[in-house]
Parts: C-alpha cells; sequence; structure tokens
C-alpha cells in the first residue's frame, strides 16, 4: 500500500487510508479538521495519484518483458565489434564507481546502478562469447 502511495501528499495518504477503513467523508472531514468536500478531494487525488503509479509500474514491467526478447538479426562480425565497442566506452564511467579489489555483487548493486548498465553488461558479455573475443579486451561484471 506504501508504494502505491509514495507520491501522494500526508494528508491524502491520511484522508485516503481513513476511507479505506470504511470511514464516510464527513467523518475523515470531522477527524481531520477539514470540511467533507475537501476530505473528498483529498481521497480522489490520492486515488488518481495511485492510478498514476500502477499505469507508470505496468510500463516498466512490460519495457523491462521488451527488453528481454530475444532477435534474430542478420548482423557481421564487424558490427557486431563495434556494437561492443561502443557498449564498453558507455560502461567505463560506471566501471570506475566499482573497486578493483571487490567481488561484484549484481544483487548488492542493483539499486546504485540503473538498470541500462546492466542490459549493457549483459549485451556485451553475449557479444563477446558470441565472437569469442578475448576477455582482456573487455571488463565484464
Amino acid at each position: 500500500m506504501e508504494d502505491k502511495l509514495k507520491y501522494a501528499t500526508e494528508r491524502e495518504k491520511e484522508a485516503y487510508k481513513l476511507r479505506q477503513e470504511g470511514k464516510t467523508y464527513k467523518t475523515i472531514g470531522e477527524e481531520m479538521g477539514i470540511t467533507p468536500s475537501r476530505a473528498q478531494v483529498l481521497v480522489k487525488n490520492a486515488e488518481r495519484r495511485i492510478r498514476g503509479y500502477e499505469a507508470y509500474c505496468e510500463r516498466v514491467r512490460k519495457q523491462r518483458k521488451k527488453d528481454l526478447e530475444i532477435y534474430d538479426l542478420k548482423i557481421s562480425y564487424g558490427e557486431l565489434k563495434i556494437i561492443a565497442d561502443l557498449l564498453y566506452e558507455k560502461l567505463k564511467p560506471y566501471e570506475r564507481k566499482i573497486p578493483a579489489n571487490i567481488n561484484f555483487d549484481r544483487e548488492a548493486c542493483k539499486s546504485k546502478f540503473p538498470y541500462e548498465y546492466f542490459l549493457m553488461n549483459d549485451a556485451l558479455k553475449n557479444i563477446t562469447e558470441t565472437l569469442d573475443l578475448p576477455t582482456y579486451l573487455y571488463n565484464i561484471r
């Protein structure tokens, strides 16, 4: 519930929770020291924010599912090598944030790196394995 109300104001959260308990707008207004119509506005605003948050979460879920779809592309060795080089350049700023002497734990780092970092890293790993490129050229975690 708290995630859904993440972007609601404190007053909206309070009014929404009271409404979920089955209280009327009049009762909510009395408890919060506001008019019943203001209580209704707060609840409706919270519901609007919940719908917006749920729509956003659904878009993110669909995009992440799409990000993992496999495509059969007709692409040359040279083209893939260029893509690997570009991915590696794009990953370098993130690699500088990871001390060289630590064991990289993907799960622990998920909150510290953007989702795209892991997509690029996995793509680079797949390309280097497919092309049988020397691993010392790319620091893949």
